[in-house]
């Protein structure tokens, strides 16, 4: 199955996040994760760890993104 990532802890995922990266965590059969994780930054990383878990209260300055909590209704049009 999938986790849940919206109930997990900032540290929590910032430490998995590292795990894959670094190669230390390897139970993702055929490394998709291994391989994303690899890619990522350590903002990167901070970013998304805090974006999973609504840590987000708004882009950083300058930035043209917006962000919706994952567990957030979706806008009806």
């Amino acid at each position: 199955g999938v986790p849940v990532l919206a109930t997990q802890h900032k540290e929590y995922l910032q430490w998995q996040l590292t795990a894959f990266a670094q190669g230390t965590r390897r139970n993702d059969i055929n490394a998709p994760m291994r391989f994303i994780a690899s890619q990522l930054t350590a903002e990167e990383i901070d970013t998304l760890s805090r974006y999973y878990t609504g840590d987000l209260a708004q882009p950083p300055a300058g930035s043209t993104a917006s962000y919706t909590r994952p567990d957030a209704p979706l806008a009806r049009r």
